[in-house]
């Protein structure tokens, strides 16, 4: 039971999904004068707000105002689990800094009629009115891919797990209370749960009643058009029991439980599992194109190496061999529909354009300012996938392209004395060339995100690799013909065995980095793929410099210092953000 605070209203927060029933249980509390609920969303999404806490401070404190009469027992706001996570807020963050003593949750037994009612309501632009539908209106309906229900449910489970990891107990002064859509919008349940609630808040009962009508009333399967298609695997994504996930964790028994829901499919164990597999994935980037790019370097620092064509046929020879090993093993999962051939095509033609310029480029620019120039990708990519995919970015990813592309400012500046690139005449053959890969790069991430996560694609991981590399044998091998070396190159194989050697090294580290990537942009986008292969690029700087000794100068130093940064900004507060979204799903394959 909550015990009233004589210096003034406490403060309590409504948590839920949006369509979960928060605006509802708001109106409801507010019919009784003791307890002071804005309406308003201090964290609406579609708003840039900078200071998260600050502008939740500034609705209570303006609810406060509103109790001359010292009648006022409560104010609060409501908030949703996305907001929370979209500003990095936690709990404790609402408990420690805002004076918030009480949390309501509220849930709706089915996830998919939260995601329903999300898409019509933003289709139609009516949630809750206070006139009732016609009857003679057309019911209104909506379409919901399998990947789309799929990708929201571990998003949820992904955002309550954060939530749920420093939610303070029943003994730290802080009251958890629960409720729930079906209770509070059903006529035969809502006054006694609403009664219930404010018993626990030590308020009088009073009688309830709300203007509000549903707009979108009836069964999830008259609201979807494909709901017959997607039954079965909504039928597997069950109800997040977050009341029940709270009593667990601080060994609380339930009390008088209504209509107990099946528990959530998550676990510690697979959100531990899940974890696990995104470090291996990033370890896999790290270490295999790492090993990828130093070795590529040894081969540039071969006596009489200048076949740079020679060097991206061959590269793209053995990744597509590797590709197809993979693809016909008899657990590889195929894709379930036919990709257009020409995305393909469009894939391997970026990759071929972007291996051969990134090959060419080490002829006039040392490898390590190329490591640190194609950092901008970043940029790229951030830009490509807030345009034409629509998804904002945090202000700390921003924050993280633009101390990167500064670092790159501060190397490029030093490019010009480094080893065997005297010439400055070298440094702008060399960076247009950088500027060709990087868009290329940039290309390939957004057009296999594109094709990834669009289910009227339906194109497999192992597909695109496969048939991306097959198609970049086809202007690989033209580029070579054309280059007017061939037979120079072949004397150069024949003369030197190791360079065969180091290409087929080079070649298998590349595959197993590059599936990791594939398998990055699958689960969570190409920005994320991005952010930690500039991690990646860092860690090949450093090591290039280590094994193959260069001039350093403080322009390095402080480019190199400039693009940690942006590193620490970005990367991790995207990897934190994503850190399991998807990755159940993507792992079957």
């Amino acid at each position: 039971m909550v015990s009233k605070d004589e210096q003034g209203p406490s403060r309590l927060v409504i948590i839920g999904h949006a369509r979960a029933g928060t605006t509802l249980l708001t109106s409801l509390l507010r019919c009784n004068k003791q307890t002071a609920i804005v309406h308003a969303e201090p964290l609406d999404l579609r708003r840039d707000v900078k200071d998260a806490l600050g502008s939740i401070g500034s609705v209570l404190e303006s609810a406060e105002k509103d109790n001359t009469d010292g009648t006022i027992k409560y104010i609060g706001c409501r908030v949703t689990p996305e907001q929370m996570s979209h500003h990095n807020l936690t709990i404790l963050d609402l408990t420690t800094q805002l004076g918030v003593n009480t949390i309501i949750v509220v849930t709706r037994n089915k996830l998919v009629e939260i995601l329903a009612s999300q898409k019509l309501t933003e289709r139609t632009g009516i949630g809750y009115a206070e006139v009732p539908p016609s009857p003679t209106a057309a019911r209104e309906k909506t379409t919901i891919p399998e990947s789309e229900a799929i990708a929201f449910h571990e998003n949820s489970v992904r955002i309550w797990w954060q939530l749920l990891a420093d939610w303070p107990g029943p003994h730290s002064g802080v009251t958890t209370l629960f409720s729930s859509f079906e209770k509070i919008s059903s006529t035969e349940y809502r006054t006694d749960e609403v009664s219930r609630l404010w018993s626990e808040l030590c308020c009088e009962s009073v009688e309830v009643s709300t203007p509000m009508i549903r707009q979108h009333p009836g069964d999830i399967a008259e609201k979807v058009s494909n709901y017959s298609e997607i039954q079965n695997i909504v039928s597997k994504l069950q109800h997040i029991d977050v009341e029940g996930l709270y009593q667990k964790r601080w060994g609380i028994v339930a009390i008088q439980p209504f209509e107990q829901p099946k528990k959530v499919v998550a676990t510690v164990s697979e959100h531990t599992k899940a974890t696990q597999l995104l470090s291996i994935l990033v370890a896999s980037v790290l270490v295999f194109h790492c090993i990828d790019s130093l070795v590529k370097e040894r081969i540039f620092f071969m006596d009489g190496f200048t076949y740079a064509s020679l060097l991206t046929l061959l590269q793209c020879l053995t990744v597509t061999t590797s590709a197809c090993f993979d693809y016909v093993r008899p657990t590889a999962k195929k894709g379930g529909k036919s990709t257009p051939w020409h995305l393909y095509a469009c894939l391997g033609a970026f990759l071929a354009t972007s291996t051969y310029t990134a090959n060419r480029a080490t002829m006039y620019l040392n490898y390590p300012t190329q490591v640190i120039f194609k950092s901008s990708k970043l940029i790229w990519t951030l830009t490509g996938s807030h345009f034409i995919f629509k998804k904002k970015k945090s202000f700390r990813e921003w924050a993280g392209g633009v101390a990167i592309a500064t670092g790159l400012v501060f190397v490029g500046r030093g490019a010009s004395s480094l080893d065997k690139k005297d010439g400055s005449h070298n440094l702008i053959p060399g960076l247009s060339m950088i500027v060709v890969s990087t868009s290329a790069d940039a290309g390939i991430n957004l057009l296999q995100e594109w094709m990834l996560q669009n289910p009227e694609i339906g194109a497999c991981k192992r597909e695109i690799l496969l048939f991306m590399q097959m198609f970049s044998l086809i202007p690989a091998l033209s580029l070579f013909l054309l280059s007017g070396s061939v037979p120079e190159a072949m004397d150069f194989v024949r003369n030197n065995p190791l360079f065969l050697v180091l290409v087929l090294a080079a070649g298998v580290s590349s595959f197993i980095g590059t599936r990791a990537i594939i398998q990055i942009i699958s689960s969570y986008d190409s920005s994320t793929a991005v952010l930690i292969t500039s991690i990646r690029k860092v860690v090949t700087l450093l090591l290039s410099y280590f094994f193959f000794p260069k001039p350093w100068t403080i322009n390095h130093f402080i480019g190199i210092t400039m693009v940690i940064v942006g590193g620490n900004f970005s990367i991790f507060d995207a990897i934190k953000r994503r850190a399991t979204r998807q990755l159940q799903s993507a792992s079957s394959s």
